[in-house]
């Protein structure tokens, strides 16, 4: 998941009660802290449009890539 914020955290608890294992990146972590306090998530401090960040966390092997951004074009972007 792409984006802390309220739909990423609502994704993520989503994600989370179907046994999926969840990561979520964010440049804000100070959020992205508060989540992995309140769920078992794994968290990337960084901008989730970087290819280079997405290779680093081997996105190919995941299943899905969900951008939450408050920006249509960035989520457009990231997918």
């Amino acid at each position: 998941i792409v984006g802390a914020g309220r739909l990423g955290k609502k994704l993520a608890y989503a994600l989370l009660s179907g046994n999926h294992s969840v990561t979520v990146i964010d440049k804000n972590e100070k959020q992205l802290q508060k989540m992995a306090l309140q769920m078992d998530i794994m968290t990337v401090v960084a901008d989730g449009k970087e290819i280079s960040v997405l290779k680093e966390i081997h996105i190919s092997s995941y299943d899905y890539l969900i951008a939450t951004t408050s920006n249509d074009e960035l989520n457009i972007t990231i997918a």
